[in-house]
């Protein structure tokens, strides 16, 4: 399919083809555009505003003193390629090729050409016309492309390498650490037992403080290899019905919380079956549905509610509500980062990772979340995800069962 430049020239070609009188005033429309009309013998009869821009002669210089030659490299013409362009236009009536022009200045250009035969009004050849487009600023922008491309795929392979020796060292550094971490709590407790009658009250304290710290650094690694596991170790997305996932966690994972706080998990209509990581799923509504019930009001049972709704697209978006605590407004960004807790380990134990694992696993399942919440009444998450496409197939099929049912009536 031809583009509107090149259209654009060949109706003007046309036009001209139908008119011996080649003024330069009949080209001047393309100002773009270097035209050149010549006789079939190549001396110079027309040449257009373009061609003064490009090439840098004025008109005077030109029409009835040079020949179409002087426009050429001159190995082009003298290895006879010039020659043979224009005798070959008898049999083929125009002939389109990228090359190189000259400009006054004896500057060598990059350029797309286009030949075609000009004919009188009788049928007889008198001559023909060369169209030039300047490449030079389009060649620029390609190997500037180019170049930006080599350069952002050097820079993907120094990331994936980078990625690759941070998930070492994430690796290393956590089954370094954890172990004598889990030595300095295990011989703590061990030495909390056999000089309980020996230490005084602080004594008691700073052990407590010592064995408190490793286990606290422990779950914090843990939470740390969660986090950077999420990209490195991430399946592939399948069907993923979340009704199940819901199920699963009230009756292994959160049963025992559910059970000591007395809370309940409502789903008030069966929930959407999404394209997703299911283990990531379990992790994500694991985290929501864990913090609902951490931040609970004392005094009151925890009420969670679980709903989804149709987004844009293909998306949907899931909700988590609570009657808990809720989050004051200039909080809402901070809660998604790592390590900004809101309360101390005193009120609520964790390390503060919990939601920014959360935020990753929707990020990269290219779903967006946030939250909503009154403070003192309780918040309400969201996050959206994209629903799977057998899911989204069956409503296509069901919206045009529809609309030929109302069709027929």
């Amino acid at each position: 399919m031809k583009d509107t430049g090149t259209q654009l020239i060949e109706d003007r070609i046309r036009d001209l083809r139908e008119n011996t009188d080649f003024t330069s005033t009949l080209f001047d429309g393309l100002e773009g555009y270097a035209i050149i009309a010549a006789d079939f013998d190549g001396n110079v009869i027309a040449y257009n505003e373009g061609a003064r821009h490009i090439y840098g002669y004025e008109r005077k210089e030109i029409i009835g003193r040079e020949r179409i030659e002087k426009f050429f490299p001159k190995d082009f013409v003298e290895a006879g390629k010039l020659q043979e362009i224009i005798g070959n236009l008898l049999g083929e009536g125009r002939h389109s090729y990228q090359g190189e022009k000259v400009k006054s200045t004896g500057e060598r250009f990059p350029a797309q050409i286009l030949f075609t035969l000009t004919k009188d009004n009788y049928g007889s050849v008198v001559g023909f016309v060369e169209v030039v487009e300047d490449l030079t600023e389009r060649k620029k922008a390609e190997r500037e492309r180019e170049e930006l491309l080599q350069n952002l795929s050097e820079t993907n392979k120094k990331l994936e390498r980078s990625n690759e020796e941070l998930q070492d060292f994430v690796y290393i550094a956590s089954h370094d650490l954890r172990e004598p971490l889990r030595k300095i709590s295990a011989f703590g407790r061990i030495l909390r037992e056999s000089l309980a009658d020996r230490l005084d009250e602080d004594e008691q304290d700073t052990l407590e403080f010592m064995i408190d710290g490793a286990i606290r650094m422990q779950w914090m690694i843990n939470d740390l290899l969660v986090y950077s596991r999420v990209s490195t170790r991430g399946e592939y997305p399948k069907t993923v019905d979340m009704n199940n996932v819901i199920n699963h966690l009230s009756e292994l994972e959160l049963s025992v919380q559910l059970e000591e706080t007395g809370a309940i998990i409502i789903v008030p209509k069966p929930l959407p079956i999404v394209q997703a990581d299911q283990s990531q799923m379990h992790q994500l509504l694991q985290n929501l549905v864990g913090n609902a019930l951490k931040y609970r009001r004392r005094g009151v049972t925890p009420e969670i509610i679980v709903r989804s709704s149709r987004g844009n697209g293909n998306m949907v978006c899931i909700e988590v509500e609570d009657n808990g605590i809720g989050i004051e407004q200039e909080n809402y960004d901070r809660i998604f980062k790592m390590f900004r807790r809101l309360h101390t380990d005193e009120d609520y134990e964790g390390s503060g990772i919990g939601l920014a694992v959360c935020k990753k696993i929707v990020e990269r399942h290219g779903g967006t979340i946030g939250v909503r919440s009154v403070s003192g009444k309780g918040s309400t998450f969201w996050f959206t995800l994209a629903l799977a496409e057998e899911c989204e197939n069956e409503r296509t099929k069901t919206r045009r069962r529809t609309a030929g049912g109302r069709r027929s009536r």
